[in-house]
C-alpha cells in the first residue's frame, strides 16, 4: 500500500501547481526570490516560516513596494508554505496584522495625487496634436480611439492589451 501512495506524489504535485494560473505562479516565484534573498542576507532562517521573520521581511518591502503587492507576496508565501506540508497561517499572526495596517496607513498618507479626468477640452487638445503630429489615417484612428474611450468612459485597459507580448482577443477592442 505504501509504494502505491508514493506513486501518486507526482500527481499530487501536478494538481497542486494546475490550482494557480501561470501568471500567480510567476507572481509567487518572485515573492519567494525575493524571501529567500531577504533571509539569506541577514541570516535568518526561510522555513517554517516564523512571524519574527515575516516581520523583518514586510517592514523591508515596505521601503520598496506597496501595501498590495506586500500583501499579494505574503500570500505567495502563504501558498508555498502550504504547498510544502505547513499548517501555520499568517492570518493568525497578529503582530504582522498591526504591522501591516502601519504600513497602509503610512504609505496612504503619501500616495500620489488623484489623477484627473479627461475632460472636453483635454479631448480637444488630444485632438489638435494627433492632426498636427501625425498622417491623415493615423490621426483619424487615433481620434476614433480617443472619442470611443472618452463617450463610452472606457479605461485604457478596456481598450489597450497591458502587455506586449501577450493578447487577449476577448478583452481588447478589435477594428
Amino acid at each position: 500500500p505504501t509504494h502505491c501512495l508514493v506513486s501518486l506524489r507526482p500527481e499530487i504535485e501536478h494538481y497542486m501547481y494546475q490550482a494557480l494560473a501561470p501568471s500567480t505562479h510567476r507572481t509567487y516565484q518572485s515573492a519567494m526570490r525575493s524571501y529567500y534573498i531577504f533571509c539569506l542576507q541577514v541570516g535568518l532562517p526561510t522555513f517554517p516560516i516564523s512571524e519574527d521573520v515575516i516581520i523583518y521581511y514586510v517592514t523591508s518591502l515596505a521601503r520598496r513596494l506597496t501595501y498590495n503587492t506586500i500583501r499579494t507576496y505574503l500570500v505567495g508565501l502563504q501558498s508555498y508554505s502550504f504547498m510544502l506540508g505547513a499548517t501555520n497561517s499568517l492570518s493568525s499572526m497578529h503582530r504582522l496584522y498591526y504591522i501591516l495596517r502601519g504600513i497602509r496607513r503610512v504609505q496612504s498618507r503619501s500616495r500620489r495625487p488623484r489623477r484627473a479626468p479627461i475632460t472636453i477640452q483635454h479631448l480637444d487638445l488630444l485632438y489638435n496634436y494627433v492632426e498636427s503630429r501625425f498622417s491623415v489615417f493615423n490621426a483619424h484612428m487615433l481620434r476614433a480611439v480617443f472619442s470611443l474611450s472618452f463617450y463610452a468612459l472606457l479605461r485604457a485597459s478596456e481598450y489597450t492589451s497591458p502587455y506586449t507580448h501577450v493578447f487577449y482577443a476577448d478583452q481588447t477592442l478589435l477594428r
